[in-house]
């Protein structure tokens, strides 16, 4: 398992193993890892 950390604020999100797809309930910051791949997406809520 790897410690998994929010790539926008740093927020501890858990202890993960393999892909996840994760929002941070801090900055709204959707963190995910597929493999080789990593990458965040910032999602603004605010539209709602």
């Amino acid at each position: 398992m790897q410690e998994v950390r929010c790539t926008h604020c740093g927020k501890l999100l858990g202890l993960i193993e393999g892909t996840y797809k994760i929002k941070c309930p801090r900055c709204k910051t959707m963190n995910i890892y597929l493999e080789k791949l990593d990458m965040t997406v910032k999602v603004d809520n605010s539209l709602n």
